[in-house]
């Protein structure tokens, strides 16, 4: 048969291990396999026996859909689609309402029948084909690694938790080393192992799990050599679904000790959890761990997990979930350096934004947020890149210098918050860059001492609150509001508050009288942001 593997066009960092292992299924049948990431019209050119379609998050269904789209223009018998995967499994009657006649695919390949083939096997327990990625030009940034389980389940059903529909029985050992050695016997050898399991610490047979990954090579201090450059470097093991606080003892910190874990992956998900949070990591920094990553889930309502209730998180509780991480890395430090040890310690950060298990959009907001506030904490998040927050210095500067800077600077117009801050002069900077970033850096403070002016004028005359609820919540700035507004304080605050480009595209539509406002307080009260904003 001839088989089509889609994935959609979304970025994501790991490879799509079902449709890898679908791959081996049926090259081993000796059918021919193509794998396409996006759309790719050229494949039209070819008749397609079957077609698989791999889905992630629900929130992507909108890119899922579209590649549903386009494997209907593939074949004209649309019931030789599958589609399977996270969305599939949690979201299947909208998918079935949409495209009732492909067919949907829930859980895992874990049984025989689900692709309803003659030979169908348990094709979840088949090693992966990574020849696969190199039909394609996106990298995943995780490629370079074996991809396997020692558990499957989890066991706890927390209430945001897509796993106990996915993977509802817990499995507690599955052998790590046959699924490497099939990996390395089909497409070479990789550099790191990525296990992901969702409560391996759950497991009874964790020195077994951690004797399968030393014989495989991966014990402390374990380095590769990359058979294309030649360089030796080091290898690690990432268990990147995270470790269970509430299984962690100082027993398994020492199993887990024994390889090369990096980094340590403990989550942070409420401020009520800080004191298991914090023994967790304690136990296993007492254990010779140095490297820690935490996911700190926020935007959430009422929910339980792990056996215990939570109340809706705020805004100052990821505030303060940063700060002791930071608080708390630097305390780790200072106890190294007091015994003389030569090490670093690193905790990462990765604020995680809450959204419900069926939700097809990413618009959710929780019971104390705000679409204004989540904005802010997205362009907070902006320099890191994706590599979380970890130096105190760069969590000040981003998120605050104190709790009450932070609830300030949430509220801050878009144009204002990317502004803070001051430039540092870099090495690689030559004398004309260094005078023009500083140009640039006393500007933009003169900007916000500018606004901080007005928001002291809209405090004092206790406007700030309700201009805060009517016209700043929703994140949405337009000059119809502005016409509406009729006090002059809130009027020219607003102002500060609409993007740039859509101000300067839109200014010479309004009315004459609104025209001649802006005007007025621009030149009279608003140097700085008459310098960004163009009016006659």
């Amino acid at each position: 048969m001839t088989i089509l593997l889609l994935e959609p066009n979304y970025k994501n960092k790991y490879p799509p291990l079902g449709l890898m292992k679908i791959a081996t299924f049926h090259k081993q049948l000796g059918d021919s396999v193509v794998f396409s990431k996006g759309e790719n019209k050229l494949l039209s050119e070819q008749k397609w026996d079957r077609i698989y379609i791999n889905s992630l998050f629900t929130f992507e269904w909108n890119a899922t859909e579209k590649m549903i789209k386009f494997a209907y223009t593939l074949t004209k018998e649309k019931n030789i689609i599958y589609i399977g995967g996270i969305a599939a499994t949690l979201i299947p009657d909208v998918i079935v309402a949409s495209h009732s006649e492909i067919n949907v695919v829930d859980g895992l390949l874990n049984s025989p029948g689900k692709l309803d083939l003659p030979n169908d096997e348990i094709i979840d327990s088949l090693p992966p084909d990574y020849s696969i990625l190199d039909q394609i030009d996106y990298k995943y940034p995780t490629h370079d690694a074996y991809f396997t389980y020692a558990t499957r389940g989890c066991g706890m059903n927390c209430s945001f938790c897509a796993v106990q529909k996915l993977e509802p029985q817990f499995i507690d050992y599955i052998c790590v080393s046959d699924q490497v050695n099939n990996v390395k016997k089909q497409c070479g050898e990789k550099k790191n192992l990525m296990l992901m399991d969702n409560n391996v610490l759950k497991s009874p047979r964790l020195k077994d799990i951690i004797d399968d990954i030393i014989k495989l090579g991966f014990g402390k201090g374990e380095k590769y050599k990359n058979s294309t450059t030649g360089k030796t470097v080091k290898r690690y093991v990432d268990f990147n679904q995270g470790l269970d606080a509430n299984f962690l003892t100082q027993e398994k910190a020492e199993q887990l000790s024994r390889i090369e874990l990096n980094p340590v992956r403990i989550a942070f998900d409420h401020i009520q959890q800080q004191n298991k949070y914090e023994k967790a990591i304690r136990t296993c920094f007492d254990a010779g761990l140095r490297s820690f990553s935490n996911y700190l889930l926020y935007n959430t309502n009422d929910a339980s997990w792990k056996g215990q209730s939570y109340g809706a998180d705020t805004p100052e509780d990821l505030y303060n979930r940063l700060l002791f991480n930071v608080e708390l890395c630097e305390n780790l430090q200072k106890e190294l350096n007091n015994r003389n040890i030569d090490e670093k310690v690193q905790i990462y950060s990765f604020p995680m934004r809450y959204i419900p298990l069926e939700d097809t959009k990413r618009g959710y907001i929780g019971t104390h947020w705000n679409k204004k506030i989540l904005r802010a904490i997205q362009v907070f998040l902006t320099p890191t890149q994706g590599k979380g927050v970890s130096s105190h210095s760069f969590f000040k500067a981003s998120f605050g210098q104190s709790l009450d800077e932070y609830l300030l600077a949430i509220y801050m117009p878009e144009n204002i918050l990317v502004r803070r801050g001051t430039y540092t002069p870099r090495k690689k900077d030559d004398q004309k860059t260094i005078e023009e970033k500083l140009d640039k850096s006393k500007f933009n403070s003169n900007l916000v001492t500018e606004w901080n002016q007005l928001y002291s004028l809209l405090r004092e005359n206790r406007l700030w609150d309700n201009f805060i609820k009517v016209y700043v919540e929703d994140n949405t700035f337009s000059f119809n509001t502005l016409s509406e507004i009729q006090n002059p304080l809130e009027k020219a605050m607003y102002l500060y508050y609409i993007p740039v480009n859509k101000f300067n595209n839109n200014y010479q539509r309004l009315p004459e009288n609104e025209k001649h406002f802006i005007r007025t307080y621009l030149k009279t009260n608003a140097k700085y942001l008459s310098e960004l904003l163009k009016t006659d």
